[in-house]
């Protein structure tokens, strides 16, 4: 009777060690979930708070790319109004060559040579320094030229193209010559205005040219 009581004994302790065991593994379980969500949470808060710095980052260097643009227009506004705004009448000096706001915002302008004193005549009429300067050449003429060309044969204004009687590259003297029928400052200020403006444009009254 005595081995029958130990055995029974032996047996209850081993199911309350199973019991005991079982309760232990499955608290552990229960912490490792209630640990996991706050870690989950942690980790997108630090995603989120990347997101909107880098938001942030991307709104100021559209700011600063817009107020370089803003500055480089302001800066051949100067340019413009300093050599004088009407454009039926050359007021340019003759180092210049043209200006405009390249794409990236930059201010380029173009001048006969590559002249130091000529630069630094530019920059204090422009107000900045941040100046691209490039020296036209016949490359450039010849890209003038293309662009008259292609204005002639759009044939989106025909009352100016029937004014214009020839147009020819001169260059020695680094000139577009434009052989107009009516050559009055009004036409000359329409032609600049409406097809193209640029210093190295010179204007002569032309017959008309009869093809033979």
């Amino acid at each position: 009777m005595s081995f029958l009581r130990i055995m029974v004994q032996l047996k209850k302790g081993l199911q309350y060690r199973t019991t005991i065991g079982q309760i232990c593994y499955s608290f552990i379980i229960l912490l490792l979930i209630a640990c996991s969500p706050s870690q989950n949470s942690n980790k997108l808060g630090k995603t989120d708070s990347s997101l909107r710095t880098d938001s942030i980052t991307g709104d100021k260097s559209l700011e600063a790319g817009s107020d370089h643009q803003l500055a480089a227009e302001r800066a051949l506004t100067e340019l413009l109004a300093h050599w004088g705004t009407n454009i039926g009448k050359m007021a340019y000096p003759d180092y210049y060559g043209g200006a405009y706001v390249s794409e990236n915002g930059q201010l380029t302008v173009y001048i006969k040579q590559d002249n130091e004193q000529i630069k630094q005549e530019v920059i204090g009429i422009a107000g900045t320094k941040d100046i691209a300067f490039k020296c036209f050449d016949y490359t450039y003429l010849t890209e003038l030229m293309g662009r008259l060309n292609d204005f002639v044969r759009s044939k989106k204004d025909p009352k100016l193209i029937e004014n214009i009687s020839t147009f020819s590259l001169l260059e020695k003297e680094n000139k577009i010559e434009v052989g107009l029928l009516d050559c009055s400052p009004e036409k000359i200020g329409e032609f600049r205005k409406s097809v193209l403006d640029s210093p190295v444009l010179s204007f002569k009254e032309s017959g008309k040219v009869q093809l033979e």
